[in-house]
């Protein structure tokens, strides 16, 4: 099944998300990064703004393994 990415980012983008763990924090989606995946996707967090990437974030902060990265 092809993806159509145009049509995905005119819904997504801009749009206001509701996380299911944590507090239920709401985030605004600015921009989806289609050529990456949560290994390649790397970024600061936490009040020491510690860089780290997906899956390893989600392994520390919730106990999720995330198996697949394509």
């Amino acid at each position: 099944m092809r993806h159509d990415t145009n049509f995905v980012n005119r819904e997504f983008e801009g749009a206001i998300v509701m996380a299911k763990y944590g507090p239920h924090r709401t985030y605004k989606v600015h921009q989806i990064k289609w050529n990456m995946n949560p290994k390649e996707y790397i970024f600061d967090h936490g009040d020491e703004k510690a860089r780290t990437n997906m899956i390893d974030y989600f392994k520390t902060a919730y106990g999720v393994k995330i198996h697949s990265v394509n």
